[in-house]
């Protein structure tokens, strides 16, 4: 595990930790925690998408 993933995975433990301590609240994430964590949906083609 690079340092790089390592980072992110803590961070990614933090804002877990703070969105079950606090649901209520909006937690700002940085856009690569947040694409670490699964935030953005994938918006590549399918199989069925590349022949269209």
């Amino acid at each position: 595990m690079n340092e790089t993933h390592k980072e992110l995975l803590n961070a990614a433990r933090v804002v877990d930790s703070q969105a079950s301590d606090n649901p209520d609240i909006g937690i700002p994430v940085d856009p690569d925690v947040a694409a670490f964590m699964g935030a953005f949906k994938e918006t590549a083609l399918e199989g069925d998408e590349e022949d269209a």
